[in-house]
């Protein structure tokens, strides 16, 4: 499967609970964002200009695509989803931060969201 974002730069959200995906998505136009692609799966190869990705998956099959290993090398903000505190439990912090990405915990509330947004200074 591939998946091909216009040349305008977007946010990516890459989560198979439509619920979840639509809430993010209204965070992130409320924060700015003026495009906004929702998948329910890390596709085989995803191109675009990607402003921001957040992914969803198994962690591990993340951190080891191509494409997602590419948009972190590339300066583009990767956000992980931690549902179970594998990712925000004792010594992680420096794992993730050797990936190069970033972790949302979930569930997560509107102020994560945006206290992240402004950290990476996404828009």
């Amino acid at each position: 499967m591939t998946y091909q974002s216009t040349l305008e730069p977007c946010c990516l959200i890459v989560h198979p609970d439509p619920f979840v995906a639509q809430d993010l998505q209204d965070i992130l136009i409320s924060a700015g964002a003026t495009k906004v692609d929702v998948v329910p799966a890390l596709a085989d190869e995803v191109r675009g200009n990607i402003r921001i990705a957040f992914v969803a998956g198994r962690v591990p099959d993340i951190l080891s695509a191509d494409h997602v290993r590419a948009w972190a090398d590339g300066g583009v903000p990767v956000v992980v989803f931690d549902g179970d505190g594998t990712l925000t439990g004792p010594g992680a912090e420096n794992a993730v931060a050797t990936c190069g990405v970033h972790v949302l915990a979930q569930p997560f509330r509107t102020e994560d969201v945006t206290r992240l947004l402004r950290e990476l200074a996404v828009f």
